[in-house]
């Protein structure tokens, strides 16, 4: 017969009232389970894995660490998934239900304060942070030390010139909420370095991020500029033709001038 043992070092349980309510390490407990620690030093509540991995830490700071580990933040959150380690959901479908507030007590948070944070390998790759002006940064690292192979964009103008841009709404919706941008398998045609490549078969239900395709508009910014400086330029060559065709012909008005003929 398998037999289980419960080690309590030290555990007052009062039960008497209606409430019956649990204290451990007090004899005045203020909830259902009340727990408070004498150590400062030593975890409140430790729960492990039948493996022994560590599953859930509370401190006596009040600093929480889900995973194995030991928490660095207020709440840590840590674990090896192919998929996600964390879902913030609200089932709310109204109008006006959100998921995450983010709030600083800075009235004008400047970039050094951070919203986000988006690390590899513990190294910051991006970030959303203050402007100091009250509004917000989307940041992601371009530091020239941390490139190489850096050439110039060449033809932007003619890749341009083949992308579509369209209006359109999302299968599901109301069809009058138009929006407006590309379709992710012509733009890879041309401009493949923006898209996220999805599958090519029918859209799965489960794991839809893994087979839908994907742009991120805001790389499309040095395509853009590029494509406006080639333009830039064309329109400069074209002035200096024009003005060398009007400098003949001034020339050619004063000669025909000179020997009588008019215009």
């Amino acid at each position: 017969m398998n037999k289980h043992f419960f080690v309590l070092n030290f555990l007052l349980i009062i039960g008497v009232t209606a409430s019956s309510q649990v204290g451990i390490g007090t004899t005045s407990p203020q909830a259902t389970l009340d727990v408070e620690s004498s150590s400062t030093t030593l975890p409140i509540i430790n729960l492990t894995s039948s493996g022994g991995l560590q599953r859930l830490q509370l401190l006596d700071n009040g600093d929480i660490a889900v995973g194995n580990i030991s928490p660095a933040r207020l709440i840590d959150v840590s674990g090896q998934d192919n998929n996600a380690v964390a879902q913030i959901e609200n089932t709310r479908s109204g109008t006006t239900a959100d998921v995450l507030y983010l709030a600083l007590g800075r009235t004008t948070p400047e970039s050094s304060n951070k919203f986000l944070r988006f690390l590899a390998n513990g190294a910051e790759i991006g970030s959303v942070s203050g402007n100091g002006s009250g509004s917000v940064l989307f940041n992601s690292v371009s530091d020239k030390r941390l490139k190489e192979n850096i050439t110039p964009i060449h033809g932007a103008l003619s890749i341009v010139a083949k992308i579509n841009p369209v209006s359109y709404n999302f299968k599901g919706v109301d069809k009058t909420q138009k929006e407006v941008g590309f379709l992710a398998q012509e733009l890879y045609q041309h401009f493949p370095y923006v898209v996220k490549k999805g599958s090519d078969g029918p859209l799965a239900k489960e794991h839809l991020e893994d087979t839908v395709w994907a742009i991120d508009y805001g790389k499309l910014t040095p395509l853009l500029v590029r494509a406006i400086q080639e333009q830039q330029q064309e329109l400069e060559t074209k002035n200096e033709k024009i003005s060398d065709l009007q400098e003949r012909i001034l020339t050619i008005e004063k000669a025909l001038e000179r020997t009588g003929i008019s215009l």
